[in-house]
């Protein structure tokens, strides 16, 4: 059995991994040194090569919600321009309502323009929302990134493990270096995941603050409106 050490540049999802950016190394073993050995010995390999994949596909999937969020935030500076232009829009129109001397339309203006300022917080607190909601995307692609190593460096520790039980182990062998490989990647991922988690939850709480400001709005807009006749029963 061979055993060599070298830097493991990885290319997933068109993202260098590895060699790139965050230039991290890793303790490789070379694959003839494994041919040898039995289905048994390998299972932990394949294991660590489905954990390698599923992390490649979150990787692809965390990478799609990035841009969606990123589109979410450009589309929602549409919507705070809209809704600005509403508000400038009943501004105008109610000084005329005013002067017409009718109680019932100046109440209804007077609650359509206070519709109208509150659509405006609302797409700006969605706009906040949808801000975090991308810097959690971002923070979701980190993750993978972290759980893709962490994968890798399983497999290698995996194949280790099988040249450790081999009849020839080489001189320069050293299993707890692989160990440690392991373990560090592991930790990365387990950090990386919990910021993640903590920019989600963030996320979530402001959701609830527009959601609260929506409701206001819609509530403010029904009473802006005249009530609709109700249509005889049918005898």
């Amino acid at each position: 059995m061979s055993l060599r050490t070298t830097a493991l540049c990885a290319l997933l999802a068109g993202t260098a991994l590895g060699c790139g950016g965050k230039q991290a190394k890793y303790y490789t073993v070379d694959e003839e040194a494994i041919v040898g050995a039995s289905a048994e010995m390998r299972l932990g390999i394949r294991e660590a090569k489905a954990e390698q994949a599923a992390a490649d596909q979150e990787l692809k999937q965390a990478q799609a919600l990035q841009a969606s969020a990123e589109r979410d935030v450009n589309a929602v500076r549409m919507d705070i321009k809209a809704a600005q232009l509403e508000l400038d829009r009943a501004g105008m129109e109610y000084p005329q309502v005013e002067r017409s001397g009718d109680p019932e339309r100046v109440r209804y203006a007077m609650e359509g323009m206070k519709a109208a300022r509150l659509a405006v917080q609302a797409e700006e607190a969605r706009e906040e929302w949808a801000r975090k909601k991308l810097d959690a995307a971002v923070a979701g692609v980190e993750e993978a990134r972290r759980h893709w190593d962490a994968a890798t460096a399983r497999l290698e520790q995996e194949k280790a493990r099988v040249v450790a039980q081999g009849e020839s182990i080489p001189a320069d062998f050293s299993m707890a270096r692989f160990d440690r490989q392991a373990a560090a990647a592991r930790l990365e991922y387990a950090n990386a995941r919990v910021a993640s988690e903590k920019i989600k939850e963030e996320a979530k709480g402001l959701e609830r603050n527009y959601r609260v400001i929506k409701r206001a709005q819609e509530t403010a807009e029904a009473a802006s409106k005249p009530a609709q006749p109700r249509a005889p029963a049918v005898p």
